[in-house]
């Protein structure tokens, strides 16, 4: 770079001295002096390629990746978690890229686009090696003998030395985020911390803890789906629910608390969030639905509730649309008298479709449920209408919900005397 800058400047100044004697050194007399530089210029490139990728080298070394076929045959080193490099040592790779970048800044069309071009591969070459070092055998929880039936194992599987390692690689590659955003000027933004990278450093965080969750949403609609109202209850509640809580507390307190602060916020948000929407949908399906089956709703309902704390113990404020929603439907389950509640101002809180869905199922027993009506099972009607109305309110979709409750309507010729039947047909067109 300063051999091509001191040439640039000799251009200007002899050009410059030279006014009115026409230009002494022509495009083509510049450019060959130029290209007489090549392998100069290519043994700078040579150079700076192997500034920039040695130390990934460094960071993630060949014994690193090759441990993992170790790992897949059964063998476990809990000591390569401590190999693996800190915040500090990604923090000072990223200035490193930075700085040769602006080493070549002066140069744009001979050296910094092959530069930039360099450090985006240097990044993508750490993505790889990073997700090599992941130990697949540790992606899942397998807290459950059996997911269909939420058996937990007994005793209840501790993380094992991949769950912590792959922690680690979760936060290096948050940290590498991170510091790509906060070091790289805005200048190389663009260039450097393009979709792909950050695509390719996100994706290999998905590796890590996708299926876990994915277990735990899993777990929960089995949970819920199968409430047992009135049957195979214990004194503590139903089977299925206190286990799903029992698994998100030894998940909570075990695996979640191995990564660090924060850094599975948006995952936990989302999990909390199906958690309430699936069990809320879950109640109001409910038929029948008198006061012992409502005490039942509400001893599940704290069951629920011990189970987002564990996951997120300020899930209060983190998804507050949802808990609102809940504390409101308590309020439901417990009021006295549901015909003397105010059931426009319950539909500011709630969603309108969970509201019309609760206070359809506590129409008299002749009356039939919301998914008989529809042909469909509950798990089936859970599923494919109320679940999606949680994403999707549009009024085309709440059309064909309020077209099931128009059929049931004129199926059990429902009467307008009752304060719960008017307000649901009120709501069918």
């Amino acid at each position: 770079p300063k051999l091509l800058k001191a040439l640039t400047e000799t251009f200007e100044k002899v050009n410059q001295t030279s006014r009115g004697k026409g230009v002494i050194l022509k495009s083509p007399d510049r450019d060959a002096l130029i290209a007489s530089l090549g392998d100069v210029r290519n043994e700078f490139l040579g150079e700076s390629i192997k500034r920039v990728t040695e130390p990934v080298e460094m960071m993630l070394p060949d014994k690193l990746l090759s441990n993992r076929s170790s790992n897949e045959r059964g063998s476990h080193d809990s000591s390569l978690a401590d190999d693996l490099p800190t915040s500090h040592d990604l923090k000072r790779y990223v200035q490193l890229l930075v700085s040769e970048l602006e080493r070549c800044e002066g140069s744009p069309e001979l050296l910094l686009k092959d530069v930039i071009r360099a450090a985006r591969s240097s990044i993508m070459f750490f993505s790889t090696r990073l997700e090599q070092v992941v130990d697949n055998a540790a992606v899942d929880l397998r807290c459950f003998e059996d997911l269909a039936s939420l058996k937990l194992k007994t005793p209840t599987p501790m993380p094992s030395a991949g769950h912590a390692r792959n922690a680690r690689l979760y936060g290096i590659a948050h940290h590498t985020l991170s510091a790509l955003k906060d070091v790289v000027p805005p200048r190389f933004q663009s260039a450097i911390c393009t979709p792909q990278v950050h695509g390719t450093l996100q994706q290999i965080q998905a590796v890590i803890v996708n299926q876990m969750f994915s277990t735990l949403k899993q777990a929960a609609l089995t949970a819920f789906q199968n409430l047992e109202i009135g049957t195979s209850r214990t004194a503590e509640g139903a089977p299925f629910v206190l286990s799903f809580s029992t698994a998100c507390s030894h998940v909570g307190r075990y695996y979640f608390s191995l990564f660090g602060q924060g850094q599975l916020f948006p995952h936990i948000k989302e999990l909390c969030i199906h958690i309430v929407r699936t069990f809320l949908s879950s109640a109001a399906l409910i038929k029948p639905c008198g006061a012992n089956e409502k005490q039942e709703i509400m001893q599940d309902m704290q069951s629920v509730e011990n189970a987002l704390c564990a996951l997120d113990t300020d899930f209060q404020n983190s998804i507050r649309h949802e808990a609102s929603v809940f504390r409101e439907f308590r309020r439901l389950i417990c009021a006295p008298n549901l015909e003397a509640l105010d059931f426009d101002s319950l539909a500011t809180v709630m969603p309108v479709h969970l509201l019309l869905t609760f206070l359809a199922h506590q129409l008299p027993a002749d009356v039939p449920s919301l998914p008989a009506v529809a042909k469909a099972s509950p798990q089936t009607f859970l599923q494919s209408t109320l679940l999606p109305l949680w994403e999707d309110s549009s009024e085309e979709r709440l059309q064909s919900y309020r077209k099931l409750l128009g059929a049931l309507s004129d199926e059990a010729e429902l009467d307008s005397e009752n304060a719960v039947a008017a307000y649901v047909m009120s709501q069918m067109y």
